[in-house]
């Protein structure tokens, strides 16, 4: 069987079986690394992405995606666990888009381990942080949280963990709207 590939060329069946092959291997088809991104770009890059996602864009991003379950008005993503190239970890990917209104941007919150992200380092990143939240007391998993408001219509909510409140736990991208 031939298969035309790039450019042209035509390849055999075993040709493109290699080249799967070293897709698959190389971790980036599993997601468990994101070549070409530090925890700075991954932050940027969502948020960009957030304002622009929608059924069909979602599959085109750079880690694997999946449809957690969905409802009439939403639909909810899960994505795989992965590491950047500076040696954080992302991971409880979750992503949320409207089914209502296709101008929603949509709502992103994941985890971050590995690197220990200091509030001070992101106070230098995002200027104002404001806090939003702080623990109650009731559980060890609350956090308190700094946001920045990127714009009018986007937030960015950074969260550090009861257990560990010097280095940050979580980010969460979403609209005013």
């Amino acid at each position: 069987m031939k298969i035309i590939i790039a450019d042209g060329m035509i390849s055999t069946m075993r040709n493109s079986f290699l080249l799967f092959c070293c897709f698959f291997f190389t971790g980036y088809a599993e997601g468990d690394r994101m070549k070409g991104f530090n925890i700075w770009s991954f932050i940027e890059g969502m948020q960009t992405r957030a304002t622009e996602l929608d059924g069909d864009s979602i599959k085109k991003l750079p880690f694997p995606i999946f449809l957690d379950h969905e409802n009439k008005y939403t639909a909810f993503y899960k994505g795989k666990d992965f590491k950047l190239d500076d040696g954080n970890n992302i991971s409880s990917i979750d992503i949320r888009l409207s089914k209502e209104k296709s101008e929603t941007p949509a709502f992103i919150a994941f985890e971050i381990s590995g690197e220990c992200i200091t509030l001070d380092e992101l106070k230098k990143k995002y200027k104002p942080l404001e806090l939003s939240s702080y623990p109650s007391g009731n559980s060890n998993d609350e956090v308190t949280a700094y946001t920045y408001h990127k714009n009018e219509k986007q937030t960015l909510s950074f969260g550090f963990k009861q257990t560990d409140p010097s280095c940050l736990h979580t980010v969460v991208i979403d609209s005013d709207e």
